[in-house]
């Protein structure tokens, strides 16, 4: 007979109202398999919750990645799309917490200092094609609510400060 002290703690319950060595044996290994078969279950289905859970979220955010990649922003010089991260180059003049500032827009990331081959800087306001070394002249609105609203005023040819 099996003596208590030789069997693993977590076996001892299987012994209880065992009496033939060989029957105890048998029910001991048929615990122990079954223990073994309900963990590695549970490990496959838990592996499997994860891989699920990995893939749908790889589609979820690539999906939200293409949209986001492009801004419903243009450049108000070259009319280029900015991508995610690309602003405009600007200077915005007085406080912020007035509602109406000046605000000189130079061009954008496509356009300035540099123009990239193939685009032109055009003021929306004359429509005549404006320098590398000019800006556009613009007022920035800064509503209580929601984002800010520019409106452009003109060009450094056809747009020309009342004080000169």
């Amino acid at each position: 007979m099996l003596h208590w002290s030789i069997l693993p703690a977590f076996s001892r319950r299987s012994l209880d109202g065992c009496f033939a060595p060989f029957h105890c044996l048998t029910q001991l290994w048929y615990n122990t398999f079954m223990d073994y078969l309900l963990m590695g279950g549970a490990v496959c289905v838990i592996i499997a919750l994860i891989a699920w859970y990995i893939k749908y979220s790889n589609g979820k955010n690539q999906k939200n990645t293409r949209q986001k990649n492009l801004q419903p922003v243009k450049c108000p010089l070259c009319d280029s799309n900015l991508f995610v991260g690309e602003n405009i180059i600007s200077k915005v003049y007085r406080p912020m917490n007035v509602p109406d500032q000046l605000m000189i827009v130079m061009g954008c990331p496509h356009c300035y200092p540099r123009c990239e081959p193939g685009l032109k800087r055009i003021c929306p306001v004359c429509h005549k094609e404006v320098a590398p070394d000019q800006s556009l002249t613009a007022r920035l609105f800064n509503k209580a609510l929601g984002k800010k609203h520019v409106h452009v005023v003109g060009c450094s040819n056809c747009h020309k400060p009342r004080a000169q």
